[in-house]
């Protein structure tokens, strides 16, 4: 296990800096479920390859992990009017070693929801049914925290920075459990890398060498 201190984070507006210090040989697998709704769909394929697949539990994911996006208004109606089917992935996600749910906002974003179109039988929830909803909605994520073993996180409205969120809970799981996969990964880039290095180099050489003046030929008498 490598016990070194994690490497600081980029800016999540510097893809660039992003992308090259995410682990060689990371594949996320994106759920074919997961439909792009304004824009809301992680895309992982400018920082590191994806595949589009099934997935039985979450919407991305590698072997043995997956994670799930959640927002605010999706987690509230989930938990309250599809409260049985969202426990039944949860007692599906079990069997892998890792399963979160990311929480685009934080606690305060979920404690301050409200939809105003909310009513029961025709007539709309008043301030205390509101209340009583997400103080439901709150307990529940606690509760199945720890019966299921989800990592609920809370963590920001910023749909990059949670995209960024999961992509680095799979960078991690990826190497602790693939060390091996995740060395040869690296080794195969710095060669690949050394190899590009010495090709350039090459070719300024060559490129420099065809820049200079022709030195003048002298004949010798026969």
């Amino acid at each position: 296990m490598d016990h070194r201190a994690p490497r600081a984070e980029p800016p999540p507006s510097d893809l660039p800096a992003i992308r090259s210090s995410v682990a060689p040989g990371l594949v996320i697998v994106c759920d074919t479920r997961e439909k792009d709704r304004h824009g809301s769909v992680y895309d992982f394929s400018d920082l590191c390859p994806t595949i589009r697949s099934k997935l039985d539990v979450g919407d991305y994911g590698v072997a043995g992990f997956a994670c799930e996006r959640k927002r605010i208004d999706d987690c509230v109606r989930t938990i309250i009017s599809e409260r049985s089917r969202f426990q039944a992935e949860l007692e599906r996600s079990r069997s892998l070693e890792f399963f979160a749910s990311i929480i685009e906002g934080s606690v305060e974003d979920v404690r301050d929801y409200r939809n105003e179109h909310a009513h029961i039988d025709g007539v709309p929830l008043t301030e205390q049914q509101h209340r009583a909803r997400i103080r439901t909605v709150i307990k529940s994520l606690a509760h199945w925290s720890i019966k299921y073993g989800v990592h609920v996180l809370y963590v920001s409205k910023d749909r990059n920075l949670c995209r960024l969120m999961v992509l680095r809970l799979a960078e991690y799981y990826w190497l602790e459990k693939h060390p091996l996969e995740a060395r040869e990964a690296r080794e195969g880039v710095l060669q690949i890398a050394a190899r590009e290095q010495l090709v350039a180099h090459g070719v300024q050489e060559l490129v420099g060498l065809q820049g200079r003046p022709s030195r003048p030929t002298r004949w010798r008498r026969s």
